[in-house]
This record gives C-alpha cells, structure tokens and sequence, in this order.
C-alpha cells in the first residue's frame, strides 16, 4: 500500500509541474483488518479519468469522452 501511495504522489507532483492533471483522494473504505481505504481520481484536461482504490491497486473505472463528448466508463 505504502507504494502504491507513492506512486500517487509522484504522479500528481508531476502533474502539478505540468498543469495538465489533477488527482483526487477520498475515503473508499476499511479492509477487514481495519486498513484504510482510499479511492483515487487522475483526470486531465481532455476530459480522461482513472479511478483506482489503494488496496492492490485495482482500476475501478476509466471515463473517457466519445465522439460526441459524452463520458463513457470503459472499464
């Protein structure tokens, strides 16, 4: 967990250099051994987000425009 939150915050800091994504964190929730859990948000000015949880890492959903700007989960 501790490396998936470091990879987190090397993105966003690298984000934040660049100006072109932000990333956001909100509770998602405790494990059964009373381990928090967060959800993750990446999203940039094309109007792509990835949403992840800290726990393994797992993607849990990927918006993304179609042709006609209207978001789709593709997960």
């Amino acid at each position: 967990m501790k490396k998936l939150v470091i990879l987190g915050v090397t993105v966003y800091s690298f984000a934040q250099l660049t100006n072109a994504a932000t990333l956001n964190v909100k509770p998602y929730g405790t494990t059964q051994d009373g381990q928090k859990v967060g959800l993750y948000t990446m999203s940039n000015n094309k109007g792509v987000s990835v949403s992840f949880i800290s726990c393994g890492g797992v993607i849990t959903q990927i918006l993304t425009p179609d042709a006609q700007g209207k978001q789709n989960n593709i997960v």
